[in-house]
């Protein structure tokens, strides 16, 4: 029986290996822009563990992220807000494939099918945060040699990303390190 055991939990760890792969593999792939500032198409599966929360370099995205950023996309194209604060509209629960959709600060996102307003905010957050920590990283790897002058434009970067991101965490997380070094 111990080998059977031994075997049966071999089997069950390398499931769940795989299955951990897969949830990286579906938090990987996004929707990329182009030079012209349209989305560019990519398939990802969004699953629960997805929709809950995801850390990227430390910095996790929720639901309530995710629920901004819908709201925004669902309002700028005319549907009714999601916290029915606005109820005129068509209900952004529903999208069409073929769909062209105004993204704010984006351009455009052309619907797929199984797409939803939530998949679709989820994706570009998850593009948006990976950009910023690029972003941010660059700029604490220049900060230590940088003049007074562009020390300032760092500063007005980072204050930038804080004022424009629709993750709490990461202009939490970046609002410290630039306090730290004002």
């Amino acid at each position: 029986n111990t080998n059977q055991d031994n075997a049966n939990q071999d089997n069950a760890n390398q499931d769940n290996a795989n299955q951990d792969n897969a949830n990286q593999d579906n938090i990987s792939s996004a929707h990329s822009l182009d030079s012209d500032e349209t989305l560019v198409e990519k398939p990802l599966i969004l699953d629960e563990n997805f929709l809950d929360e995801f850390h990227i370099e430390g910095i996790y995205i929720t639901m309530a992220d995710i629920h901004l950023r819908a709201n925004g996309i669902a309002v700028a194209n005319g549907y009714r807000d999601l916290g029915f604060h606005e109820v005129t509209g068509d209900d952004p629960a529903i999208i069409y494939p073929g769909e062209i959709l105004q993204i704010p600060d984006s351009g455009t996102y052309t619907v797929s099918v199984d797409d939803n307003i939530w998949y679709i905010a989820a994706t570009l957050l998850e593009q948006e945060l990976r950009r910023d920590l690029r972003t941010f990283e660059a700029s604490k790897e220049k900060w230590e040699n940088s003049s007074e002058l562009e020390k300032n434009q760092i500063i007005s970067t980072l204050d930038g990303i804080i004022a424009n991101t629709y993750c709490k965490n990461l202009a939490e997380h970046i609002g410290h390190w630039v306090e730290s070094n004002r």
